[in-house]
C-alpha cells in the first residue's frame, strides 16, 4: 500500500480535477482487502503562493475472510471494526467538479459490496496461487 499511497499523493498534488483518489490494496497472505479514499484538505496556514493542501486519507475501509470448506467461496467475513463502514466516496458534482450533476446522490462502498466483490472473484479466479 506504500507505493499506492505514493501515488494517491502525487494524483492529488499533480494533476487538476483530480479531487478524490480510491486505493483498493489485496493482501493474498492476510486474505484482507482494503480500501482507502484520499482527498486533499486546506492547511491552517497560507503562503504567498495561496492556499496550502495537503493529500490525506479520509476514509479506509478493510474487510478480511477465512475460506470455510468449501472450495468455492470465502463466506467467513471480519470488518475490521475501525473501518469506516461504508465508505463515503461523495457526490458525483463533488467528485467530478461539476455543478451541472446532482449534488444529492452520493456514491458509498460498504462492507458488504466488498464482500460481494471478493466472493466473485473467488468464483472465477483463484485467489490462493
Amino acid at each position: 500500500m506504500a507505493a499506492l499511497r505514493l501515488d494517491a499523493r502525487w494524483w492529488l498534488g499533480n494533476v487538476d480535477g483530480v479531487k478524490v483518489v480510491l486505493l483498493v490494496g489485496y493482501d493474498r497472505d492476510g486474505k484482507k482487502v482494503r480500501l482507502e479514499k484520499w482527498t486533499n484538505v486546506t492547511l491552517d496556514r497560507s503562503t504567498r503562493s495561496g492556499i496550502q493542501k495537503a493529500a490525506t486519507q479520509e476514509q479506509w475501509m478493510e474487510v478480511s475472510w477465512t475460506q470455510t470448506t468449501s472450495e468455492s467461496s470465502p463466506n467467513s467475513f471480519h470488518i475490521d471494526p475501525q473501518s469506516n463502514d461504508p465508505l463515503l466516496l461523495g457526490s458525483a458534482g463533488d467528485i467530478l467538479d461539476d455543478i451541472t450533476l446532482p449534488p444529492s446522490m452520493d456514491y458509498i462502498i460498504s462492507s458488504m459490496d466488498v464482500q460481494e466483490l471478493v466472493e466473485d472473484v473467488y468464483q472465477n479466479f483463484s485467489l490462493d496461487n
